[in-house]
């Protein structure tokens, strides 16, 4: 019984002040919501069935489940999303972007059509790989993204070097990192200090700064091969 108590306090101490289970939240929420499913259909179920009678009581409360979490949530985040998105023409048709990021959006746009053409390599550092597909753009790395030390120094670090320098990539987006719960410190230099040193090293020895992006963290560095690209 202290432990159902417990377990139903714990659930409701985490959910009831913020049921919305968007982004890292989702990975506290979970292993809650085991334990709630499991109080719900192993222990509460059957003592209505017990109690009052008849069944169908899983049925009902898988329903009700349902309809407060999984579908409430689905539709209040598309109908937010919805709201607060404008559209945007692309080489692959129409999308929604946050009207916040509009602007930003636009500017990496017309930077990657304007140093590179379709099908050219192409790399995004850490992430953002939208952009290879809104542009048609390849990505020179073996990976989608470099995010959260995907890569670190030694034989991988010095493998994607070798990748990198046989596909060269026509432009290099440099994006600052945000905070998570991974790190939580929000600067952009944690990539080439933290990890990803040898790969940082080799494109600060062949390429160089050809513009600056402004976005709402801080800015996009755009680089570009330098001549003496070895």
């Amino acid at each position: 019984m202290l432990l159902l108590a417990s377990a139903v306090i714990l659930f409701g101490w985490r959910v009831l002040p913020n049921p919305d289970v968007r982004y890292y939240a989702l990975l506290y929420f979970i292993p809650i919501l085991l334990v709630y499913l499991h109080l719900l259909f192993e222990i509460i179920v059957p003592r209505l069935e017990r109690w009052a009678g008849g069944r169908g009581w899983s049925l009902a409360l898988a329903v009700v489940f349902t309809a407060c979490f999984v579908v409430y949530h689905f539709l209040e985040t598309n109908v937010r999303l919805l709201q607060s998105s404008v559209p945007l023409v692309t080489e692959r048709g129409t999308v929604h972007i946050p009207a916040d990021r509009l602007a930003e959006t636009e500017i990496v746009l017309d930077e990657i059509r304007g140093r590179s053409r379709p099908g050219d390599p192409i790399l995004l550092i850490p992430g953002n790989t939208m952009y290879y597909f809104l542009t048609n753009r390849k990505p020179s790395s073996r990976y989608l993204d470099y995010i959260y030390a995907t890569l670190i120094d030694g034989k991988r670090g010095e493998a994607e070097v070798q990748v990198l320098s046989a596909r060269r990539p026509s432009v290099i987006f440099l994006f600052p990192m945000g905070s998570s719960i991974y790190i939580p410190r929000d600067e952009e230099a944690l990539f080439g200090e933290a990890y990803s040193q040898r790969l940082y090293h080799w494109i600060g020895d062949n390429y160089e700064q050809a513009s600056d992006v402004p976005n709402a963290m801080r800015h996009i560095r755009v680089l570009v091969p330098t001549d003496r690209g070895s």
